[in-house]
């Protein structure tokens, strides 16, 4: 199942779509793609295809934002920080829209 949602693009699609949504209507398809990103494959994909980049981050992020949206967006960072080596991608990348106030370090 999981080869075919990756053979045509699916993820991708997704990503796209999102660009559309309504902010007030962008919770349900943000919890599809959380539950996508849970899975290394996928999550692969959703981060080639550009589930963090800057400009799609900041259009999710800003103004007012439902609570389910947020938890679901943070619920992908803390999924695709637990995989080990999309973890290492992910620290190679420039977070350019977070600032050093927004990194705490244990």
């Amino acid at each position: 199942m999981i080869c075919s949602l990756l053979q045509v693009g699916i993820p991708g699609c997704m990503l796209r779509c999102l660009d559309y949504v309504d902010m007030e209507d962008l919770a349900r398809p943000l919890a599809i793609v959380a539950k996508m990103a849970g899975y290394r494959p996928l999550a692969l994909q959703l981060l080639k295809e550009g589930l963090l980049d800057p400009s799609r981050v900041a259009g999710l992020l800003e103004g007012p934002i439902a609570k389910e949206t947020l938890l679901d967006f943070l619920m992908i960072v803390s999924d695709l920080a637990r995989m080990s080596k999309v973890c290492h991608f992910l620290a190679s990348l420039h977070f350019s829209w977070m600032s050093s106030k927004d990194v705490i370090l244990q």
